[in-house]
């Protein structure tokens, strides 16, 4: 869900997950520019989810996973990479009974410009 700013969408984020109680949700271009110290209104919103983030100032990725589906200790992020830190792509590894579950969240450059399709092409090279 690309949401153009976290702050300005929280009502309706609130009211779209608690309306429809999603056990997975990935958010881009939120906006949030820190790790450390996320606005204090994500934590209430977010109570019910495991998180994690790439912050960037526009291309940032927020992925949440329900805390009914899966336990902290079975989810970790995966090692950051030059597309995590530049806010695009946020990778989770979930450990199963079976071959683990890796899930993607990614934020896709949406312009047609040279430098734009070699970063899609980058962060399609660091998935595969």
């Amino acid at each position: 869900m690309n949401v153009k700013g976290m702050y300005k969408s929280k009502d309706d984020l609130n009211a779209l997950i608690e309306h429809h109680d999603p056990d997975i949700i990935s958010f881009t271009e939120t906006r949030i520019t820190s790790n450390i110290d996320p606005p204090a209104w994500l934590y209430p919103l977010l109570k019910e989810y495991s998180w994690w983030q790439c912050p960037h100032h526009s291309a940032d990725t927020l992925f949440c996973l329900h805390k009914n589906i899966v336990l902290t200790t079975q989810a970790t992020l995966v090692q950051n990479t030059p597309h995590t830190i530049k806010g695009r792509l946020l990778a989770v590894r979930l450990e199963t009974s079976g071959p683990p579950i890796i899930l993607f969240s990614t934020y896709w450059p949406s312009q047609d410009s040279t430098s734009t399709l070699q970063e899609r092409d980058n962060i399609a090279s660091e998935i595969n």
